[in-house]
């Protein structure tokens, strides 16, 4: 595969449909629901999902959240809530791109620090970009958590 195709864009309508055979296997919900939840929620300022397009088919997205600015710092942390690329794709920079793209939006917010938990599958991914967990307060989990330059909101 050629990465140098891979378009990366906030999701559009079109896109959500596509996500759900990456989602399935990780899901407690139905289709309908998710692609629901998922049109909903690329629509708020305060939540971002970028998709990995390769010829107009989805190999990944990923869902981030700012909570906003922290009412005594004036801060704001963002959660990283879902990175899932498809497993064709995996290990070929589709996880990598979506990930920055998800850090690039956080720094365009202004974002403080960016959370996240892994599970065991996700691991060696975060591993492979220099990141390790802290296994507290859930071992199966890991936290994850970056800070950027601390730039306050006005």
């Amino acid at each position: 595969m050629q990465t140098r195709n891979l378009i990366i864009r906030h999701a559009e309508p079109e896109d959500v449909p596509g996500m759900w055979p990456i989602i399935e296997d990780h899901s407690d919900q139905n289709k309908e629901l998710f692609v629901c939840r998922v049109l909903e929620k690329r629509l708020l300022a305060d939540h971002y999902i970028p998709v990995a397009l390769l010829e107009n088919q989805v190999l990944g997205y990923a869902w981030v959240h700012d909570y906003g600015p922290h009412i005594r710092t004036g801060h704001s942390t963002a959660r990283l809530n879902d990175l899932f690329v498809s497993g064709g794709h995996r290990r070929k920079g589709v996880g990598h791109q979506l990930f920055q793209a998800v850090k690039s939006w956080c720094d365009a917010r202004q974002v403080r620090w960016l959370q996240w938990q892994s599970s065991a599958a996700g691991l060696p991914f975060y591993e492979s970009l220099g990141f390790k967990g802290d296994s507290c307060p859930d071992p199966e989990h890991p936290f994850f958590e970056i800070e950027f330059s601390a730039k306050k909101k006005t």
